[in-house]
């Protein structure tokens, strides 16, 4: 059976159109003609629109096929599919390594800060940051975890500023490399207003800790554990600097009741390494 327009012959050599909307010489795009013999599809032979069909033989009809038109406009974008089914799991990273831990020493407690407020920098001799900890780290990223505990030798019923304490870590290429810039800051960490003593002396601790992130270069860093304190008024000091309760340099308890004296009674700092 062949599906298309029938172009009825009219005489020898001669033909018309059987379907008037679709004339000859106004034939869709690449339409094809065919003479096929009446009652068998056979093809006798085929010609595309703009050249004029032959007229086909006795015994056999004019058929015009519809080519192929001009390509149409893109269709609305279909529904998103369904998602996926989840991949496999990937493999582990490397485990997380502890590079380096440290907690202040008996002997070492308590220190006390020799000034209170200015600025934290160590550019002048015994100003700044008073030094508590210390690790050496090899190049590498680590998470770093800090803590360190405050006390305070001002009464409750002693007028005067609200002091706060700050816990900080910074970096030096060697272990007797001084704060001497923010470019070597690692994190700060307060305790906000240091409680005052109660109770005709009792002390209260105050404690801040933290974490950072530090990356340490080629070749190395030390990491330190500083810690500082301000007064509101910018008042404070200067104070014996003292450590522990023995040795030459030993707290009395002259030096530990002065008013306004912060000491530190404790502090622990961990590494881990997080990666290269």
């Amino acid at each position: 059976m062949v599906s298309a327009t029938v172009v009825a012959t009219i005489g020898v050599g001669g033909f018309a159109l059987a379907s008037t909307s679709s004339p000859v010489g106004n034939s869709p795009a690449r339409t094809l003609f065919e003479c096929v013999k009446i009652g068998h599809p056979s093809v006798h032979y085929i010609e595309r629109r703009g050249i004029r069909p032959r007229a086909c033989k006795p015994g056999f009809v004019l058929v015009a096929l519809p080519g192929r038109g001009p390509r149409g406009l893109q269709g609305p974008r279909g529904l998103q599919g369904p998602q996926g089914s989840t991949g496999p799991q990937g493999p582990a990273g490397p485990p997380a390594k502890l590079t380096a831990q440290a907690s202040m020493q008996a002997a070492n407690i308590p220190t006390q800060l020799q000034y209170i407020g200015g600025t934290i920098l160590q550019t002048t001799a015994g100003h700044g940051a008073t030094n508590v900890l210390q690790v050496f780290l090899p190049a590498g990223t680590y998470l770093v975890n800090a803590n360190m505990k405050f006390d305070r030798s001002v009464s409750a019923t002693t007028t005067g500023p609200d002091t706060y304490g700050y816990a900080a870590l910074w970096t030096g290429a060697t272990a007797s490399t001084a704060f001497t810039s923010f470019s070597q800051g690692a994190g700060t960490f307060t305790t906000g207003a240091l409680p005052r003593m109660v109770n005709g002396g009792d002390v209260i601790d105050a404690v801040t800790s933290g974490s950072s992130i530090v990356v340490v270069p080629a070749g190395g860093e030390y990491l330190n554990l500083s810690a500082f304190a301000y007064n509101a008024d910018e008042s404070g000091g200067p104070y014996s600097g003292c450590v522990g309760t023995s040795g030459a340099n030993a707290c009395t308890s002259a030096d530990l009741s002065k008013a306004g004296s912060v000491v530190v009674t404790g502090a622990n700092i961990s590494v881990v390494q997080v990666g290269s």
